[in-house]
């Protein structure tokens, strides 16, 4: 029995040896966006674009500033576009833009159970 412990103690030795301690770097996210910090230019482009409010969300930001953001889903029904815009406490920041969606309403209606009773 005291050479079965005496192997294992030994494999365990040997495995702290080899195994090196791994430190992952810290990586974020990087998004493309443009950002205003003039709120009336931004205000033209959505009237511009006849997007409306549609959803909305807030919580922190993805970098290491953990700012306070609120980010707006903005819809155009009659062109089927959309755009997603964060708020931030300083600027406005165009996220995305999105055009030509297409959908089947009758499925996206089953699925988000719209018109059950």
């Amino acid at each position: 029995m005291y050479i079965r412990e005496m192997i294992v103690a030994t494999l365990a030795f040997i495995t702290l040896l080899v195994v090196t301690p791994v430190q992952a770097k810290e990586m974020w996210l990087k998004q493309d966006v443009i950002c205003n910090d003039n709120p009336i230019s931004i205000l033209t482009f959505l009237v511009s674009q006849n997007l409306q409010p549609y959803l909305g969300g807030g919580g922190l930001s993805l970098d290491k500033s953990k700012e306070d953001l609120a980010t707006v889903i903005f819809i155009n029904n009659e062109e089927n576009s959309m755009a997603i815009m964060q708020y931030y406490h300083d600027r406005i920041c165009l996220v995305a833009v999105i055009g030509e969606i297409i959908y089947d309403e009758k499925e996206l209606r089953d699925f988000t159970r719209m018109d059950t009773k």
